[in-house]
């Protein structure tokens, strides 16, 4: 004989827990109504001989719930586990090479012989939007050169950045003859305000005595801009209307030192006007030619304004819009690949002051910032 404590919302209910537990025999030592979590129950003191042993294994899975819950738990971790530890099989692995290396094309080769620690580097470098070529002779470079901390990591890698620039440095210097300077590149790129930065510029850091010309081809409204410029830097301004014409400006302002011509931007994707640009700057004597990019554009819409401008050899590339942007790499990326020097980096639109001549280390240290 056993004795059993029973407890139930009802007192039906009570029995019946009464007669799962014992058999028929089941004698009720005592009855009473307790409270529990402010709700009423019957609770039973029971007395007699419990079920036979098949009928509690009958039972064991719902009485004892959370036990086989953990079991269950338990195995499933196991088997995850397992599927960790293995390998996927070679079919696999070869899917997933093969995406990945269509996703990375030229570039999965040079991740894949990256150790880990070059790859971190690496990693930092693509954020920045430096091409994956120039980022992986980078690393390469700073590895050869070796390093004991992370300042002196970023010091070098600055170091190198600098080292594989290539500027104009100062245009006047030893430059004894008269300068004539076009500006090319597409419609709204900021030609006709870097224009006047070179116009402010070479009249105040050098003195220089500077005259302005422009094509009549171009709309009201740039004329008008060209004007106003003219005005407040105080330069005569003059409208150029054929070839004679202009070789006839240039005799009458043949003792200017710096000649700027002002090109109307050209839409890219058309042919006729790049034939009239092309017309136009093969005229004697020799052009100083600056093409014109904006650092902000998308780089792939910049190598495609140079492959445009490139049948007019530019000799020099201006990158402006500085002050629109926190990524420099572009500059990096498109002197490395076209090997053509960068003359003046603007940033801002006052005519004065927004104009630098580009620097190796001030450039190095704008893609590094």
């Amino acid at each position: 004989m056993t004795v059993e404590k029973i407890t139930a919302s009802s007192m039906n209910r009570a029995m019946l827990k009464a007669k799962r537990i014992f058999k028929d025999d089941a004698i009720i030592i005592e009855s009473k109504n307790i409270v529990l979590d402010g709700k009423n129950y019957y609770e039973l003191l029971v007395s007699g001989t419990r079920v036979a042993n098949e009928n509690e294994e009958i039972n064991y899975a719902r009485e004892n719930a959370q036990q086989v819950l953990d079991i269950v738990n338990k195995i499933n971790r196991d088997s995850q586990k397992k599927v960790k530890t293995e390998k996927p099989i070679s079919i696999s692995n070869n899917l997933i090479n093969d995406k990945l290396k269509y996703f990375f094309e030229d570039e999965y080769d040079i991740i894949l012989g990256l150790d880990k620690n070059k790859l971190e580097i690496y990693k930092k470098l693509r954020k920045k939007q430096i091409s994956y070529d120039i980022a992986y002779s980078i690393v390469q470079e700073l590895f050869d050169f070796g390093f004991e901390s992370k300042d002196e990591q970023n010091m070098i890698i600055e170091r190198i950045i600098k080292d594989n620039l290539n500027v104009s440095g100062n245009l006047y210097k030893n430059n004894y003859e008269q300068r004539i300077v076009s500006l090319m590149g597409t419609t709204g790129v900021g030609k006709t305000t870097t224009l006047a930065k070179i116009v402010s510029e070479a009249l105040i850091s050098y003195n220089k005595k500077v005259v302005l010309f422009t094509f009549d081809n171009y709309k009201k409204s740039t004329l008008l801009q060209l004007k106003v410029h003219a005005s407040l830097l105080k330069v005569p301004f003059e409208i150029v209307k054929s070839r004679n014409d202009f070789e006839n400006k240039l005799i009458k302002y043949s003792d200017y030192d710096l000649v700027l011509l002002d090109m109307e931007g050209i839409d890219v994707f058309d042919d006729n006007e790049l034939d009239n640009l092309k017309h136009l700057l093969a005229m004697p004597p020799k052009i100083e030619k600056h093409l014109t990019l904006p650092v902000n554009l998308r780089e792939y819409d910049q190598e495609k304004i140079f492959k445009k401008f490139k049948v007019f050899d530019p000799d020099y590339l201006i990158f402006t819009r500085l002050d629109e942007t926190d990524l420099y790499s572009s500059m990096l990326n498109m002197n490395l690949k076209t090997d053509i020097p960068i003359s003046y980096l603007t940033t801002g639109p006052h005519i004065t002051g927004d104009i630098m001549l580009a620097s190796k280390a001030k450039m190095a240290r704008l893609i590094m910032n």
